[in-house]
């Protein structure tokens, strides 16, 4: 990372030791032909889903993820996107308390339930909103829109992965109400 003009701040110390694998396996430099939203060439990427798909690395994410259940005394997950989708199984079967989880999908089915979120989520209670990266918030604002129209009131945000970059999600996050924001570490310019 410092290679490219990065730094990486660890929240807590002992997070830099267990999560500095997941961050190794997902920083990919090889970019060739690979471009960002507005069709520049990229020079590094970010790709979670990579470092996540080893059973080492999402087993350190999930025990992350469960001290964060534990610290904010909340039994329930919910995640939407790719990178998160490999995250929920994993936390489920991590926790050594009985926890809850849903998946946001980006349209209803059409039928049966017809509903955006599957799975076994209580909508009285807090919700954990989990994801591997926050950049731009966009894909937890599209999911905070879905809890709340569900009737979710108490919904909280834990990421492995929070950049400051230009993009600041965790202000955007914050004006929709998200009470508290955890991340594990921040991408930051040197």
């Amino acid at each position: 990372l410092a290679k490219e003009g990065l730094s990486v701040r660890f929240s807590d110390s002992k997070d830099e030791s267990i999560l500095a694998p997941v961050i190794e396996s997902s920083f990919i430099t090889e970019c060739d032909g690979m471009v960002d939203r507005q069709g520049n060439s990229r020079i590094w990427i970010m790709d979670c889903r990579k470092g996540l798909a080893d059973s080492k690395n999402l087993q350190l994410a999930a025990d992350w993820f469960v001290s964060v259940l534990d610290q904010q005394n909340i039994d329930q997950i919910v995640v939407k996107g790719y990178g998160a989708y490999l995250l929920v199984g994993s936390i489920l079967v991590t926790s050594y308390k009985t926890i809850r989880a849903g998946i946001i999908r980006e349209s209803s089915k059409g039928y049966d339930t017809n509903s955006l979120i599957e799975g076994s989520l209580d909508y009285r209670k807090p919700v954990l909103l989990v994801d591997d990266i926050l950049n731009s918030g966009t894909s937890c604002k599209s999911a905070l829109t879905v809890l709340k129209n569900s009737g979710f009131k108490k919904i909280n945000a834990a990421f492995l992965m929070k950049f400051s970059l230009g993009m600041n999600g965790a202000v955007e996050l914050q004006k929709r109400g998200v009470q508290n924001i955890t991340h594990a570490m921040e991408v930051l310019n040197k």
